[in-house]
């Protein structure tokens, strides 16, 4: 009944809508990039290990009918677009003044709807469109939508809310989401659908808003690339979906045993091999000697794609005052809580959060 209450379930909705975890704020597993970057070990990039997600169960075909990593996030999701549900029906009835932030709220409550079901239809392909909040003996009944129904649907509601939503808040409100997100989101439904002129058309919306940059530092001897993963840059226009703190924690769950980490994501040989060298070569256009010692020393002579050494950590390579080895007594290779390909993840693993547990880095 009041904008207080309003305004608080609607930030409700931000703190647990997509995907798994929080989005605003979260340690210890919750935040954004330990719900969304586990993710890459249902694939080749990493080898995922942890006590809080299990999706290995899945790259292992482990996985049974009872695992309920996916159905969490199918809940989820489902419990966003209720959660919006309510407030699209109901934020007229709310006793507020400022009658254009009332309907701006309703708005975002729109646009975070589609965007689950943009998250569910990613992963489940056509599901079930909801824009009601539905009575719990009929839940369980709910046809899936058409592809091309599921498709307009996302596509027309975040055409709608963008026309309506700001292009930018003021810090505090950085998380909300912005006419350039919900562009951003549909560009990446048409990716996926492989619908390449459609993607193109809603890339050109988002740079002609000219709200977006590259972002550069301007610290000497810094690394823009690897900034964007750290305390230099939380928060800056090349951010098109910013979750505050959304990467709480990411030093305890990604940094190497040995420096107080639980080694969660252990990057794979094939995602390193990946980075081409300075010259633009990829390993496999090297010959076989040069292969080799790439294989060997990823970092030899630094002679590889920077984005490689903002991403991973490698063995040899001195981090938070530690040199990392390969299958030590500190990094046992396999071991409980320790990699299980010898590399490990360092994006968002600042040194900083070493002694400052959780941390304060941003997701973008």
């Amino acid at each position: 009944t009041t904008q207080a209450q309003l305004q608080g379930y609607l930030n409700s909705i931000y703190l647990s809508c997509v995907p798994v975890g929080t989005i605003q704020s979260g340690s210890q597993g919750g935040g954004f990039s330990q719900a969304q970057m586990p993710f890459s070990g249902l694939s080749d990039e990493s080898v995922w290990r942890s006590n809080y997600i299990y999706w290995n169960y899945y790259p292992d075909a482990m996985a049974t009918s009872s695992e309920s990593s996916i159905a969490k996030f199918y809940t989820a999701q489902y419990n966003c677009i209720r959660n919006c549900n309510r407030i699209m029906a109901n934020y007229q009835s709310v006793f507020m003044t400022d009658t254009a932030l009332q309907h701006r709220y309703a708005v975002e409550a729109r646009a975070l709807r589609a965007y689950a079901h943009f998250q569910l239809y990613m992963f489940f392909g056509p599901i079930p469109i909801i824009t009601t909040a539905v009575a719990l003996p009929n839940a369980g009944n709910l046809a899936r939508g058409s592809e091309d129904s599921v498709t307009n649907f996302i596509v027309t509601e975040l055409d709608t809310c963008a026309a309506y939503l700001p292009a930018t808040y003021p810090q505090s409100d950085v998380y909300r989401i912005t006419s350039g997100a919900c562009y951003a989101i549909i560009m990446k439904l048409y990716l996926q659908q492989h619908n390449y002129a459609k993607a193109i058309e809603y890339a050109q919306k988002i740079i002609n808003s000219n709200v977006y940059s590259l972002y550069k530092t301007t610290a000497a001897g810094r690394n823009s690339y690897s900034d964007l993963f750290g305390y230099n840059a939380l928060n800056n226009s090349e951010f098109i979906i910013t979750f505050s703190l959304g990467s709480a924690g990411a030093f305890f769950r990604y940094a190497p045993l040995s420096l107080g980490g639980q080694a969660g994501i252990s990057p794979t040989a094939a995602m390193i091999n990946t980075y081409e060298t300075l010259q633009g070569k990829t390993l496999q256009e090297l010959g076989s000697d040069s292969l080799n010692i790439y294989w060997a020393d990823p970092l030899y002579k630094n002679n590889r794609d920077p984005r490689l050494f903002a991403s991973i950590l490698v063995p040899g390579e001195r981090f938070s005052g530690t040199t990392l080895g390969f299958n030590t007594a500190a990094d046992p290779l396999g071991g409980v809580g320790s990699t299980f390909t010898g590399y490990w993840c360092k994006k968002y693993v600042d040194s900083t959060d070493k002694s400052s547990h959780p941390g304060k880095i941003n997701f973008g």
